[in-house]
């Protein structure tokens, strides 16, 4: 009877620490204001008090906010689709973790996962119909 606890003990033990021991797909910080999360967490909607924020993180872990005030959102497959104040659109890619922004004014790459447009209709039709039908 003793050895029989030992041995289901043990069992529970080793099963407790490889299941501890699991990889996460996500390589970002989240957290409970976390709203939605693209690929491995680079890309992510946090809720503030005042809007949810669109941003991104650096490889340092340094977080970035692309976008101040989200207006809608949108995910679908990999891909999340963003409307923000002042008619800024964005696309990220959850599979290659890059994201594609239109804002209307000329700005520069913040990090090479950064594609700015310089114009709405650079995006895809499928990107285009995607932001169409959320609005």
């Amino acid at each position: 009877m003793k050895c029989r606890i030992i041995l289901i003990t043990s069992f529970v033990l080793v099963l407790s620490l490889l299941l501890g021991c699991q990889s996460s797909s996500i390589h970002y910080p989240t957290g409970k204001d976390t709203v939605v999360i693209v690929g491995d967490g680079k890309f992510q909607i946090g809720k503030f008090p005042d809007s949810l924020k669109l941003e991104m993180f650096e490889s340092s872990q340094q977080m970035v906010i692309l976008e101040e005030k989200v207006k809608q959102y949108k995910k679908s497959g990999q891909n999340l689709y963003v409307i923000g104040e002042k008619n800024a659109y964005y696309v990220v890619d959850g599979t290659s973790n890059t994201c594609k922004i239109y804002i209307g004014s000329d700005q520069s790459d913040i990090d090479a996962v950064i594609t700015y447009l310089k114009d709405y209709d650079e995006f895809s039709e499928k990107e285009q119909a995607m932001f169409d039908e959320m609005q």
